[in-house]
């Protein structure tokens, strides 16, 4: 088994981080200027993206990582109630 690299996963999470604020920035953005023009469709629009975005980034922020199916199958071999 690779011992585990806890600086590549902060850069993954730190790229999908700018890319989430980034995203969330633009899609403000866009619906402070649908409102000002008052198209009520687009503003829907770009407040619903802003949701999504912004629901994504919260479970990003509190969600634990995925363990890999190698380290599944160690932990369940470990735990097996069955005896050899």
């Amino acid at each position: 088994m690779r011992p585990r690299d806890p600086q590549a996963r902060r850069r993954r999470r730190g790229a999908l981080g700018i890319a989430l604020a980034l995203g969330s920035l633009l899609s403000f953005a866009s619906m402070v200027m649908a409102s000002q023009v008052g198209e009520t469709a687009a503003l829907r629009m770009h407040a619903s993206e802003l949701l999504m975005l912004l629901g994504t980034t919260i479970v990003l922020a509190i969600e634990r990582p995925a363990l890999r199916a190698v380290e599944r199958e160690v932990m369940a071999g470990e735990l097996s109630l069955q005896q050899p």
